[in-house]
């Protein structure tokens, strides 16, 4: 009997099947650590670490502490690519996204210096609110409008096109 470490759907379980490479064929070892569980391990960390980091992106106040998770979550979509083999994909993960974007966000962070508090409630232009309300539904109807106007205009047959020296 073959050892493989793919799932097939006529498979029971994948921890209840982990097979001994060293032991004689067919051998199993009872709910034992093999290649499969270990792999889930590894998936199952490494999802939590990127759900949690995308959540403190978008769930943090300080935008310090938004640009560390978005580290995290980027950290973790590496892992996910070692885990499938993509090691030049996870390199590239770390070196271009987490080394050199974010400590470019984090730059800027500081430059801008939004450490300090500012008053939100002073509205520097009147009406500022009211006409992106109006300009964003504008856009919602214009957009549903063109999704449907596209499938009621378009032509039953297209044409054929002629090659430059064809005649007609």
């Amino acid at each position: 009997m073959p050892t493989s470490r793919a799932w097939s759907p006529g498979r029971a379980s994948l921890a209840s099947e982990c097979v001994d490479p060293t032991a004689p064929e067919g051998r199993r070892i009872p709910g034992g650590w093999g290649p499969l569980m270990v792999e889930f391990v590894v998936f199952a960390i490494s999802a939590a670490i990127v759900l949690g980091g995308a959540l403190g992106v978008i769930g943090f106040r300080n935008p310090v502490h938004n640009a560390l998770s978005l580290i995290a979550t980027l950290f973790g979509v590496a892992v996910l690519f070692i885990a499938q083999e993509a090691y030049f994909l996870a390199a590239v993960q770390i070196i271009v996204y987490a080394g050199a974007i974010v400590v470019l966000f984090l730059f800027v962070i500081m430059l801008v210096g939004v450490d300090r508090l500012e008053r939100l409630d002073a509205d520097t232009l009147k009406g500022q609110q009211v006409a992106a309300a109006v300009v964003g539904g504008a856009v919602a109807v214009l957009s549903v409008l063109v999704l449907f106007a596209g499938k009621a205009g378009a032509p039953r047959r297209a044409g054929r096109t002629r090659s430059p020296g064809e005649r007609t």
